[in-house]
């Protein structure tokens, strides 16, 4: 079997294109295959991690959500239930004979009710009040704090304090208190 030079060169050149097909179509998609095949298997980790923190992580939020019913159920045991206002009244001229203070005024003040505050905590009602008292102003200063303290929860929206700058010897002052408290809407209180 003679091979002509010919035939050499036809031989040749079929090798030579299946060796360029190998090298420059085959061989980039075998690396490409292998690159997507390392991205599925770490997106494939990855899912698997998520799938076993996934119970944890529920675990945390119910476990979350358990502590702020707590907190919730807590802060509306805190709220007296439905007080007559003049119980508040006294309670307010009490404190304020408490620390010494003359009082020219108290009043509900009648404030617009907020429609979202009532969607967002149904059940709860606030009151108003306006006070003005005189007096020293460390007997304020311990009117606020004691007031502070009290297990009614309350909001002061505004106070302002005046003071006579004829008396400049005394430390009397007038004092204006925005309050609001809040109680459970319900039964009376006995």
């Amino acid at each position: 079997m003679n091979i002509n030079r010919r035939e050499m060169i036809f031989i040749g050149l079929t090798l030579a294109i299946l060796l360029a097909a190998w090298l420059f179509i085959l061989k980039p998609r075998e690396d490409g295959m292998d690159q997507m095949q390392a991205q599925i298997q770490e997106k494939q980790r990855l899912l698997e991690e998520i799938e076993t923190s996934r119970p944890r992580a529920i675990g945390n939020l119910q476990k979350d959500i358990e502590n702020l019913k707590d907190v919730v159920s807590g802060q509306q045991a805190r709220l007296p239930q439905d007080e007559k206002i003049e119980k508040v009244f006294e309670d307010l001229s009490n404190l304020a004979a408490v620390n010494q203070l003359r009082i020219h005024q108290i009043r509900t003040n009648q404030t617009p009710s907020n429609p979202a505050s009532e969607q967002e905590h149904p059940g709860i009602e606030e009151q108003g009040f306006l006070l003005e008292l005189e007096g020293e102003f460390q007997g304020v200063q311990a009117f606020l704090e004691t007031l502070e303290k009290q297990s009614r929860i309350l909001r002061l929206d505004e106070i302002r304090l005046l003071r006579d700058s004829k008396k400049s010897e005394d430390s009397t002052v007038q004092a204006n208190f925005r309050l609001r408290f809040f109680s459970r809407k319900g039964t009376k209180a006995s």
